[in-house]
Parts: structure tokens; sequence; C-alpha cells
């Protein structure tokens, strides 16, 4: 009991400490700061007797058959009791509340009404500035509207632009990689027609004039320009399917278009599906798997696909090779040298070229350049340049012209040189 009450005195204590202060909102004549040391006084002097009386109820406890325990208290013990107990203190606080919620009132009249006073005296101002303020919101709006239908325009300038663009990257590809007198010729957003360059300089519109070789590649280059223009707009991946690429084309042109195949689309990092390439010629199809294999070393599939009885037999190749081949295409050079008269020249001029190609696709890793290859075979196994690499490629040319046997049968000679002695380099 005694215990509790000499804690509840010290809490008390710190009570006191802690919140009777110049702080509080009081009469002048109240002496806050000698009231909070008077209560303490009371406070720590009754906390002294109630240890004094602690101690002798506990010298009793452990003694409890000694008779001389006496206790003495101090006789203003009474005094500090009634002090701490009256209601001084409730009454301070109560009449600081009661003040602060005047003062607290006054502020508040106060900040109104200068507020006010303000708020009259700017009145003015903040209507001028509301109305300007409106004012710029409609002209924003106007602004706003104009930007939105600018856009509209740029975006559709910026179109025609792409279409623009568009016609132009075809006549460049077309004058880069192929033909300079033959170009695209805009009709409407997605049509054209093609023109040729007559002996004054002039464009004429081609109609049905092109060749079969000339119509292959004027598709092919249109068609991957307008796949390529295509792939930022594709939402899914995509399957591109290339279709014997080379049909109708003479040994140059199937190198060009070749080239140009890989340069636009497995070289093109944005390229991204699936992409199948098919041909009946294995050499095309090897040049093609090479690039693939740099490119994507472990994403190459061969398949080879053949009619038996009415029935498509497929089969997934590992490698394509050109030994068989070459070695055909070797007898058959042979046997033309050795008895013309059982060949038409027509069958016969598009082997050398062919046999070579052959050959270089099992030496070079990079057998795009029919020339250079040819070149540097030529130099690497030591023999003499007897044709160049264009009077090798210039006979699948004019193949109805009759009168070129000699030059034929040499070239074939020349070509069946080379073979063989690559054959016993190679063994």
């Amino acid at each position: 009991m005694l215990e509790s009450i000499k804690n509840e005195l010290i809490s008390y204590e710190e009570w006191c400490n802690k919140n009777l202060n110049s702080k509080l909102i009081l009469d002048s004549k109240i002496d806050i700061d000698n009231l909070r040391i008077q209560q303490i006084d009371y406070t720590k002097h009754i906390i002294q007797e109630i240890e004094k009386i602690i101690l002798k109820i506990q010298e009793k406890l452990d003694t409890p058959n000694k008779d001389d325990i006496f206790l003495q208290v101090d006789n203003k013990f009474e005094y500090p009791i009634k002090e701490i107990l009256s209601d001084n203190i409730p009454m301070l606080i109560t009449y600081h509340n009661q003040q602060q919620t005047q003062y607290q009132s006054l502020i508040d009249t106060n900040i109104k009404k200068i507020k006010q006073h303000f708020i009259a005296k700017d009145k003015d101002r903040y209507n001028e500035i509301h109305q300007r303020i409106n004012s710029l919101n409609n002209r924003i709006t106007c602004i706003d509207k104009c930007i939105a239908q600018r856009e509209k325009q740029i975006d559709k300038i910026d179109e025609e632009i792409k279409k623009l663009d568009s016609f132009d990257r075809l006549n460049s590809d077309l004058n880069e990689w192929f033909y300079n007198d033959i170009r695209f010729e805009k009709i409407s957003d997605s049509h054209y027609k093609t023109q040729r360059k007559d002996c004054d300089g002039k464009w004429i519109d081609c109609k049905n004039n092109l060749s079969e070789g000339e119509k292959t590649i004027v598709s092919v280059i249109y068609f991957i320009n307008r796949y390529l223009a295509s792939l930022e707009s594709l939402q899914e991946c995509p399957i591109l399917i290339i279709d014997d690429p080379i049909t109708s084309l003479d040994s140059q042109n199937k190198d060009k278009i070749i080239n140009y195949i890989t340069n636009k689309i497995i070289h093109d990092d944005r390229i991204r599906g699936q992409l199948f390439i098919l041909s009946h010629d294995k050499n095309v199809l090897i040049k093609i798997n090479k690039c693939l294999k740099q490119k994507e070393k472990n994403k190459t599939i061969i398949i080879k696909i053949e009619k038996n009885n009415y029935i498509s037999m497929i089969q997934k190749l590992q490698e394509l090779k050109n030994s068989n081949e070459a070695q055909e295409i070797y007898k058959k050079l042979k046997s033309y040298v050795e008895n013309q008269k059982e060949y038409l020249e027509s069958s016969i001029k598009d082997l050398p070229r062919n046999l070579l190609e052959k050959v270089f696709a099992i030496v070079f890793d990079d057998d795009s350049d029919f020339t250079k290859c040819y070149n540097d075979f030529l130099k690497n196994i030591d023999i003499e340049q007897k044709y160049t690499a264009g009077d090798i490629q210039t006979l699948n040319h004019n193949k109805e012209d009759e009168d070129l046997e000699p030059e034929i049968k040499n070239k074939c000679k020349f070509v069946i040189e080379i073979f063989e002695k690559f054959i016993r380099y190679k063994t």
C-alpha cells in the first residue's frame, strides 16, 4: 500500500516538472515556477516520511519480539499532504484550458478577419486573373485541336513519304544489284509498273517486254522490300516462304539473287519467325545454308522431298553435299569433249560454271562471289588462267547461238583440267 502511494507521488513529481511551466496561460499574479517548486518539495517531504514508516514496519516484521522500535514522524507531515490533495492544481489547469480556448477563439476570429480583408482587397485582381486563366484555357483547347489536326496531317505525309521511300528503295536495290536500265514507276500507293531505258535514254513502259529472268528479279525485289517494310507492324512472328527464286536466271544473276536474299533477309537482325527457302537447285541451297549456319548455327533444318509412286517422301538431311553431282557433271563434260555430236551445245553451256560452283562450295566458306572464288582457286592450285571468270559465265548466255562450238569445247576442256587437278590435290 505504502509502496504504491510512494510510486504515485514519484509520478506526480515527474508530472509537475514536465507540465507546470511558464508556457501555461495564467494570470500574471500567479508565479508558476514557485508553485512547481512548492509542489515538488511537498512531494519529496511526504516520500521521505513514507520511507521512514516503511523501514520501521520492515524492522518490526524482521524482529517481531523486539519492543524498542519507535516511529517518529514530522509534526508538519499533515500539511504537505493537504496541499497536494487540494484543488489548487486542478483549478489551475481548468483555468489554463479556459484561457487557451479563449485565445484560440480570438486567433481564429482574427485570422478570418485578416483573410476577409485581403480577399476583399484583391477580389478584383482575383477576378481579373481568373478571367485570364479561362481565356488561356480556351486558347490552349484551340491549340490542342490544331496540334491534333497537324499530327494527323504529319502522319498522312509520313505515310506518303514512306511510300515514296519504298519505291526509292526498290529502284536503289534494282540498280545496285542488277540493272541500270530498268526501274519501278509508281502508279498508286501499292501498285507499280516497270520501265526500261531505250537507246535515246528515255524511259518507256515495258508492258510484256521483260524476260522471264527479269520478271523473277523484279518480283523478288518487290516482295522482299514489301516484307521488310511491314516487319514493324506485324503482331506475330511471320512465316516467310521463298519458292525457287532462281527460276529462269542465268548463272551470274543466280549468284546475285542469292547474295541479295542473304543480304536482305538472313543478315537483317530484325527478321523473326520462320524462313523457308525452296529450290530444285542444290547448289543454291548449299550457299544459303552456309549463310544460315553463320547466323544461326543450330537452328537450320534441311528437308528433302521426293515423289515415289505418287507419294511425297520427306527426308531430313544432316548436310548438303555436292560431291556426287560434281562427278556427274564432270562425266558429262568429259563425254561431250570426246563426242560432241551426241550433245546439243545449249544443254552443255551451263555445266562448266555449275561444276566450278560445286568445287567452290567445297573449298570456300564464302562462295557468293564466283569471280573472286575463280581467281583465288586457280592461284591456289597453280593453273594458268586461260579464260577469265567472265568467259566461263558467258557460256550460258545466248544458248541458241550455234557458232560457238570450238569455244565451248575449249572452255569445257579447261574446266575439266581444273577439276582433275582439284581431285589430285584433294586426294
